[in-house]
């Protein structure tokens, strides 16, 4: 039986985990540290650790995973694979080499494309139709590795960034899988860097709704930060979170004018001949509702603006 060492912190991990745990021995399981958490600020496990002690599979969860102390703990385990999912840190060369087999890493993209640490949210922002989860060998660079294996998913147009997210995880878990039992046959190819690109971290500027932007890159921003960390933009000085719309066509008004109100909500211009129909929202200091509901109890004009 082969036996596993795993590091990863998110959920996205969880089911890449528990394929192996179904099939293999884990050794150990390696996951950041546990931070605080929520409006109490009270420390959380990571998600993957819940799952390791669930199993009763010994965590490890070092400030450092290249210290001493770490590879003196992870040098002592007879390993044939390390398996790297989400986790978070840049990984020595050092601790890469102690593996009999070789490190592996499911990354959520079509490598080269989206190398980085956002590649779910930046594949719905771009608007792509397509997306995937890659293994790879891992090395030194930044989700650089030779690739091993590769699954291809569709985006549809009502994919949120929640929802790619559970399809990829499971994708992946499926496909490291499939890795492991034909590894001895893969071939690994060399990435191409010229056709690389990066998916930044999200910043809290990529939240901010610019209603001059064409409806097509509000709708993606709006169900690409959906359900984190959300976009936003402004009514009557109150911040408005949108989680849901739809695309409609309009040429008169300007960004952000409320042009329309339909069954399903204020319907809000755009740029490009373009209108969104809000259809989820979130007031400030308010539950989540529907846009129609968010009619009814909020006093809405046409000519209003959201800014």
């Amino acid at each position: 039986m082969k036996r596993i060492v795993f590091m990863g912190t998110p959920e996205f991990a969880i089911p890449c985990l528990e394929s192996l745990i179904d099939r293999y021995e884990v050794l150990l399981v390696v996951s950041q540290p546990d931070r605080p958490s929520g409006r109490g600020r009270k420390i959380k496990p990571t998600p993957i650790k819940e799952v390791a002690l669930e199993h009763s599979i010994n965590v490890f969860q070092p400030e450092n995973i290249n210290s001493q102390n770490s590879f003196k703990k992870l040098s002592k385990l007879d390993a044939d694979f390390y398996v790297v999912v989400a986790y978070g840190q840049i990984i020595s060369q050092e601790i890469l080499n102690l593996p009999k087999e070789a490190t592996i890493n499911v990354h959520a993209s079509l490598l080269p494309k989206y190398r980085g640490g956002a590649p779910i949210h930046r594949a719905i922002l771009d608007g792509k139709t397509k997306t995937g989860v890659t293994t790879m060998l891992v090395e030194r660079g930044l989700d650089t590795g030779p690739i091993l294996m590769q699954k291809t998913i569709e985006i549809n147009a009502q994919h949120t960034t929640g929802d790619l997210h559970d399809l990829l995880a499971v994708k992946g878990a499926k496909l490291l899988v499939e890795t492991i039992e034909n590894f001895y046959s893969i071939t690994p190819k060399k990435q191409c860097n010229l056709d690389s690109t990066y998916a930044k971290l999200l910043e809290s500027e990529d939240r901010v709704i610019d209603w001059s932007n064409s409806g097509e890159a509000i709708f993606n921003q709006i169900r690409g930060l959906n359900p984190w960390p959300l976009a936003y933009t402004h009514f009557k000085n109150k911040r408005l979170i949108i989680t849901k719309s739809e695309k409609v066509k309009a040429t008169k008004g300007v960004g952000g004018e409320i042009i329309g109100i339909d069954e399903n909500g204020p319907v809000v211009k755009a740029g490009n001949d373009t209108a969104l129909i809000l259809l989820e929202v979130k007031p400030q200091g308010k539950s989540a509702m529907t846009g129609d509901d968010f009619l009814r109890g909020y006093q809405l004009d046409l000519g209003d603006r959201l800014k």
